[in-house]
């Protein structure tokens, strides 16, 4: 209980700070955060945090394809239909990388984790989005 909390308030003082700093710290906070919900090991740590940031980059990367995408698509000057009609394909093949690649990281995962750790993983994320969307919000 008072991990949580100081996690909480850890996580509050971080958003309040600068830009820069601001996305180092909370990327620290979601780390602490993270490990202290799921139960990290230091041995588990070690070899979890590098595949848990890959994973996060290719998301990222694949996410940022996909907002480039849809903007094509809000074009109204583009009213060539297999235009349209390839951007749209390009947008599904990626939504299913996605889905691949979130299998294939889990599955990466539960070499390192238990399958207890990896719910709390999932619901951990939820948790720190829920907690950034609403500091965010109250600024």
């Amino acid at each position: 209980m008072k991990k949580t909390i100081l996690i909480k308030l850890f996580l509050a003082f971080v958003l309040i700070n600068g830009s820069f700093a601001q996305n180092q710290s909370v990327e620290s906070a979601r780390v602490a955060f993270i490990t202290q919900k799921i139960g990290l090991t230091p041995v588990q740590a070690e070899k979890f945090w590098p595949i848990f940031n890959e994973y996060n980059s290719r998301k990222k990367d694949t996410r940022k394809t996909i907002r480039v995408l849809f903007k094509k698509l809000a074009d109204p000057a583009e009213t060539n239909n297999e235009n349209l009609k390839q951007t749209i394909n390009q947008i599904s093949s990626l939504k299913q990388e996605q889905a691949t690649l979130e299998k294939e990281y889990y599955n990466r995962y539960l070499i390192i984790l238990t399958p207890r750790q990896l719910a709390d993983l999932l619901l951990a994320e939820r948790e720190f989005q829920k907690i950034l969307i609403k500091k965010v919000s109250e600024e």
